[in-house]
């Protein structure tokens, strides 16, 4: 039983997070490409200005490099979204990659009572009817000494018949039986009972605490993920206007392209960090209501 509950809530949580990683590369994908429009554009302009005489075959080198280093990029981000859709869909059972419909939306629901949260779970569920019935059984030790009755019928019929026998007749026995000594079987009975319920009770214990603490860190991590999201959007949003100040000053003759190729860089390298910011959020949002017994259901 544990390992039927135990797989399914794998199953369905290895599904999400699958889910979740082909949205997180689609994202990066997206990034890249932007950054290689960024950089073609850049190669362009540099080969322009190369072909009217102000430029130089440097800076259309070090443009035509960037560009190739985003084409790699974009390479492998989209090799990467097919291996997430493949992974996807072996765990949906679909004979192919699987993409996504959309943006989940994770609701958190308030955090309040203890017990309502505690009993969505299916492994605290499932820990507590074992902890009752193992407590059942103990409790009901006593029945053993009751007495135990055995009752037969027993019918017969002679064919043919005799003299000295009725042809049809039949027997009722109905036989009581009550134990007086077993060399201490039952008593031994009752404490590996005891024994038996003491390791649920404990077992349900154990995973309440564990359930707790899983709760506390979702939670912390829930806020401090958002946190550290709101703060590298401003960083990319700050990252892509400098890129644009640069490229402006560039283009007016107030800086080289190298100044403009490290902007690109970095705000790529921003775009990408939000991307796996916000994959982070939608993951710890899961573990918190995987933790609260809201997911699977």
């Amino acid at each position: 039983m544990h390992n039927v509950v135990g797989t399914r809530a794998g199953i369905a949580v290895s599904t999400a997070q699958a889910y979740l990683a082909v949205i997180a590369l689609k994202r990066e994908v997206e990034v890249t490409q932007r950054a290689l429009d960024t950089s073609l554009a850049h190669l362009d302009y540099a080969r322009r200005r190369l072909e009217a005489g102000a430029g130089t075959r440097v800076n259309e080198l070090r443009a035509g490099q960037e560009v190739s280093t985003n084409e790699a990029r974009l390479e492998t981000a989209q090799l990467g979204v097919r291996r997430a859709q493949e992974a996807l869909g072996v765990l949906i059972v679909s004979d192919g990659p699987a993409d996504t419909a959309g943006d989940p939306v994770f609701v958190i629901p308030p955090i309040a009572d203890e017990a309502g949260w505690m009993g969505l779970r299916p492994d605290v569920r499932l820990f507590t009817a074992e902890e009752r019935a193992a407590d059942r059984v103990w409790k009901d030790s006593s029945k053993d000494w009751f007495p135990t009755a055995l009752a037969t019928f027993d019918p017969q019929a002679i064919v043919p018949a005799s003299i000295f026998t009725s042809p049809r007749s039949w027997r009722f026995v109905v036989t009581f039986s009550q134990p007086i000594f077993d060399s201490g079987q039952r008593s031994g009975q009752k404490r590996v009972r005891e024994a038996s319920y003491n390791v649920s009770r404990l077992a349900l214990t154990g995973l309440q605490i564990q359930a707790r603490s899983e709760v506390r860190l979702a939670q912390e991590t829930v806020r401090r993920s958002e946190r550290a999201l709101a703060a590298l959007r401003s960083a990319t949003d700050q990252a892509n206007e400098v890129l644009k100040i640069t490229t402006f000053a560039f283009e007016a003759g107030a800086t080289t392209n190298l100044e403009v190729i490290d902007a690109q860089r970095q705000a790529r390298d921003a775009d990408t960090a939000a991307v796996i910011a916000e994959h982070v959020v939608r993951r710890s949002q899961l573990d918190l209501l995987t933790a609260l017994g809201r997911f699977p259901q």
